[in-house]
């Protein structure tokens, strides 16, 4: 009889286990801030030296993703028109609407804290998938790369929770030296973002 209990209590806990798992569907709005990407000297004076980047941009996007006890999957698809600046000593100068950016990042998070009765902080890696298509008709440029997620996430209803999250990412230079038509070559640079997030969730 003793037996037979315990593996009814194994039993009813490996059948609940799949119940705490939970799918959610979510928007987002990300403030990204970029640097690196290429250096261009103009001169021999190495302190005059132009450099490249994607401009400030706000990607909107989706989320779909499932929480279990700790730990969560989710995967976000977002989109942002971007432009192009370039920066020497104190001077920049935007060329806004260069690029269109599609990116997919899955990422795999687990929970770090919890505070108040409806309140989690989690943290987030993995790779991210970003596909960069010019204007003007050049070829897209795919880059890999990885980012990283410190989020707080709050409950304002049973299946509304509220976001917001700190994003720290790189990727390979979105440049290549093709692009720079000066004699002197340019630096390809890994290209790093530090983003400010803001979702929504809805539970499914």
């Amino acid at each position: 009889m003793r037996s037979f209990r315990l593996v009814a209590v194994v039993a009813a806990l490996v059948l609940a286990r799949p119940a705490s798992a939970q799918w959610h569907l979510g928007v987002l709005a990300s403030d990204a801030r970029f640097w690196g990407g290429a250096e261009q000297p103009v001169s021999t004076d190495p302190a005059e030296i132009l450099d490249f980047r994607p401009s400030r941009s706000t990607l909107y996007g989706i989320e779909f993703g499932r929480r279990f006890e700790v730990a969560a999957v989710t995967v976000r698809v977002q989109f942002a028109s971007t432009g192009l600046e370039g920066t020497g000593g104190s001077t920049s100068i935007v060329f806004e609407g260069e690029n269109a950016l599609w990116e997919f990042t899955p990422q795999l998070g687990v929970r770090v804290a919890s505070f108040l009765d409806r309140g989690e902080v989690s943290a987030r890696i993995g790779p991210v998938v970003s596909i960069w298509d010019p204007s003007g008709g050049d070829p897209t440029r795919t880059r890999l790369g990885a980012l990283g997620t410190v989020e707080a996430g709050f409950g304002i209803s049973t299946r509304f929770r509220a976001v917001v999250a700190a994003d720290l990412g790189v990727s390979e230079s979105i440049f290549s030296e093709e692009d720079f038509v000066e004699a002197t070559p340019p630096t390809l640079k890994s290209l790093w973002r530090r983003q400010l997030t803001l979702g929504l969730r809805y539970r499914l």
